[in-house]
């Protein structure tokens, strides 16, 4: 914006999301699309981009649950697919989540991650 009077400092930009999820029976299924477009930078269309991202859970009883993740954004050459295992601890105050992270946007180098963490709300 233009540093305070509400006014967009580029009233060309656009974005938009759409989102819908589902949830039946101990699953859980998400889907989301967000469209961003830039139209004051006439034939630069690598400023417009388009993300999908769509995910699906199973719980799996005695506080487990996994989940599968796939994320495509238009700009890079592939998606990030992530999968995991979520284990409740203390109901939802504490969580405790491990994830395998491929990564292969890098037309390159193919990037994957495995991560762990623990979540604690107050």
């Amino acid at each position: 914006n233009d540093g305070g009077n509400g006014e967009l400092a580029n009233d060309e930009q656009t974005t938009w999301n759409v989102d819908v999820q589902w949830q039946w029976g101990g699953s859980g299924l998400y889907l989301s699309y967000t469209d961003f477009s830039d139209d004051a930078t006439t034939g630069a269309a690598d400023t417009d981009t388009n993300i999908t991202q769509l995910m699906y859970s199973y719980d799996m009883g005695d506080n487990w649950e996994v989940y599968a993740r796939w994320t495509d954004n238009e700009l890079d050459a592939g998606s990030v697919t992530d999968i995991g295992v979520n284990n409740y601890l203390a109901g939802q105050n504490a969580k405790w989540t491990t994830q395998i992270s491929m990564d292969d946007r890098d037309a390159d180098d193919d990037v994957t991650t495995i991560s762990t963490q623990l979540q604690f709300m107050f």
